[in-house]
């Protein structure tokens, strides 16, 4: 199993990195050095990465709509009202 450290003075900076990347769980080992925290993570494909945070985007961008649409009949309702 290849896995991929990140390292940073902060567990906070550490994982903030991780996410970057696209690792969103857990990681396998925490480590606390001299230098600060170390998280270790199974490696992933750059291009599954590249593809889950592309979906991720998509998936946004089509939550907006459906959002606007629950807006737009909530105002129509209130002016229906009036």
């Amino acid at each position: 199993m290849k896995t991929i450290t990140y390292t940073a003075s902060s567990e906070l900076g550490a994982r903030s990195l991780a996410v970057q990347d696209g690792h969103l769980g857990e990681p396998l080992k925490v480590s606390i050095t001299g230098d600060g925290y170390a998280l270790t993570y199974q490696r992933k494909s750059r291009a599954a990465v590249l593809f889950e945070l592309r979906c991720r985007k998509v998936r946004k961008f089509l939550e907006g709509f459906a959002h606007r649409r629950v807006c737009d009949q909530q105002s129509a309702i209130l002016r229906a009202m009036r």
